[in-house]
């Protein structure tokens, strides 16, 4: 059984010389853990010298998480401000502790600080080097757009707490075209590394889709211009086509500069993320990286950031989250959720989320999400920045068919659902968070197929990258799955959806 790191009082962290719990430790040709890049430390114990202390972690070449059971006094603010993330007990309901503020972006507020930085003490032992990898790439972007902003737009709270890259507002493409290619050099790296082999390892190898013409939607009506994903069979998947498609639309609108756009997606969700199916795909990390700064949509749509609005609904995962958010203005439809889990790959994020969402929130809540891939709601996002407001955005659900389905159809889903409630289930992947979820979608649909319908969202639910697919990989019943999808598939093909 390997050591999980224990939280260390900050001074006896500075009393060591040379400070080598700050610093990676390296064992010849040991795969590193989480105790060799982690170091957790100690808040309620305080710091005879906050200043010295803030310097020294600032400097810091390993992760660094804060835990903290009570409130911290200002003084040790910048010790917090330099740590990669820290975890703080949140207050009792009714009561409001002067400090640090709710507003300060520097810490994340937990039932249990202790259990959550175990948490995340655990996903670093998962994939030490792509942690390892956020926290500096997290860092260098942060200064990046610190620098790059005016000094009014990064004080969002008023007191100087956690003020660090918060609501970067320079529409200078220099300085966020260089924090993109930091991303996606790391992500570059990472690529080629064994934490992310592990998992494409897990996982085989699928043609590539071919793109439909009409991938991306365009709608104009005088100089309004609605841009639609249009690929809700995959849950609008950001491969390389919709990339495309979607850096033709915006390049439309940056030609225009009286055209304003609205961003929507097709379907239950606004956007999956990127297509599992493409990644580590590439002819090489080099080229991949070549291919990544020439199409970045992030950086298409901070081009026209005040002309463009993105309206997000259902999933918005990694690619979901982190294009939307170079806009000026993002709403969320009240429905709305929002994840990062490119870590369980051994990735960072790559389409331009430690940019993008680290302007809005700062880095270190991006770190948190990354770090535990938590499903953040909409609710949260508004209260965090990461979305400017919440609206109704979910587009309208198809119109079901009037066809009863055979009673074979109804006995392939009854046998898929036992698969969804077998014990043991990895939900990382799917987009839901639990059994319980899951199964709320999937009955659903199940009961209007039974009342004669044909919701064309169950055929997305069946499709190659969907949620029951990735269900089925993650929990190591792949094999059922595509046995009863193929019988699906052939039965819901007798009398297709009307949409």
């Amino acid at each position: 059984m390997r050591e999980l790191p224990r939280p260390i009082p900050l001074d006896d962290i500075l009393a060591a010389p040379g400070h080598p719990a700050l610093r990676p430790t390296v064992t010849g040709d040991l795969p590193p853990r989480a105790a060799d890049v982690l170091t957790v430390v100690d808040l309620d114990a305080g710091s005879q010298d906050p200043q010295y202390a803030a310097r020294a972690l600032a400097a810091a070449t390993r992760l660094t998480v804060g835990v903290a059971r009570r409130p911290w006094q200002p003084a040790l603010q910048q010790v917090v401000d330099a740590l990669t993330l820290t975890v703080v007990q949140a207050p009792e309901a009714g009561t409001a502790p002067d400090w640090p503020p709710r507003t300060a972006r520097s810490h994340i507020h937990v039932p249990d600080p202790y259990a959550e930085a175990a948490r995340i003490t655990a996903a670093v032992e998962r994939t030490p080097r792509a942690a390892l990898a956020l926290a500096h790439l997290l860092r260098i972007n942060a200064r990046l757009l610190t620098t790059a902003a005016d000094a009014s737009t990064n004080t969002s709270t008023g007191t100087g707490a956690g003020t660090d890259a918060h609501n970067t507002t320079d529409p200078a493409p220099g300085p966020i075209a260089d924090a993109l290619t930091a991303e996606s050099l790391t992500y570059s790296a990472l690529l080629a590394g064994p934490e992310f082999a592990a998992w494409r390892a897990g996982r085989p190898f699928r043609p590539k889709p071919a793109v439909p013409p009409d991938a991306v939607l365009l709608t104009r009506d005088g100089d309004r211009l609605r841009i639609t994903l249009n690929r809700p069979d995959r849950r609008n998947a950001l491969g390389h086509g919709l990339r495309d498609a979607l850096i033709d639309a915006l390049d439309v609108v940056a030609a225009d500069p009286a055209l304003h756009a609205e961003l929507r997606g097709a379907g239950t969700a606004f956007c999956s993320g990127g297509d599992l199916d493409e990644f580590g795909t590439a002819a090489d990390p080099a080229t991949a990286h070549v291919v990544r700064v020439a199409r970045s949509a992030g950086l298409a749509l901070h081009a026209v950031r005040d002309r463009v609005t993105p309206y997000l609904h259902g999933a918005c995962v990694g690619a979901g989250i982190e294009v939307p958010a170079f806009a000026a203005r993002v709403l969320a439809d009240p429905n709305a959720w929002f994840r990062l889990p490119e870590l369980d790959l051994g990735l960072v994020p790559g389409a331009g989320g430690t940019v993008s969402i680290t302007a809005r929130i700062g880095r270190w809540r991006t770190a948190w999400l990354v770090l535990t891939g938590e499903r953040l709601a909409a609710a949260t996002a508004l209260e965090w920045g990461l979305v400017d407001g919440l609206i109704d955005a979910a587009p309208p659900p198809p119109h079901p068919g009037h066809r009863r389905p055979s009673t074979p159809l109804l006995d392939v889903l009854a046998r898929m659902r036992e698969l969804i409630v077998l014990p043991g289930n990895d939900f990382a992947w799917s987009g839901w968070d639990d059994a319980a979820e899951a199964l709320e979608e999937f009955d659903t649909l199940v009961a209007a197929i039974e009342r004669g319908g044909r919701p064309s969202d169950m055929r997305v639910l069946f499709l190659p990258t969907g949620p029951l697919q990735e269900l089925s990989l993650s929990s190591g019943w792949g094999t059922r799955y595509c046995e009863l999808a193929a019988e699906f598939d052939r039965l819901f093909a007798a009398a297709p959806p009307e949409t």
